[in-house]
């Protein structure tokens, strides 16, 4: 069974509790979210990756440019 995008949140939330009282979107761009910097995003990609058994290339990576980018990345897996 394909995990789901409340998993998504789950982890985005663990990662940047300072931006769990903000209203999100899938618009929202990765550097307007506090605390996003390359290393944290790093690490929050790899995160989703572990979790969702997926591995993104490097150049896709460096694409990502909203939340929903990353999101639409794991659904096409």
């Amino acid at each position: 069974m394909k995990k789901g995008m409340e998993e998504f949140a789950e982890i985005f939330a663990t990662k940047f509790p300072e931006s769990t009282h903000l209203t999100l979107t899938d618009d929202t761009p990765l550097d307007e979210i506090p605390g996003w910097d390359s290393l944290e995003g790093i690490d929050f990609i790899s995160r989703i990756e572990k979790y969702y058994h997926i591995t993104f290339e490097l150049e896709e990576i460096a694409d990502f440019a909203t939340l929903g980018d990353v999101k639409r990345a794991i659904s096409a897996r």
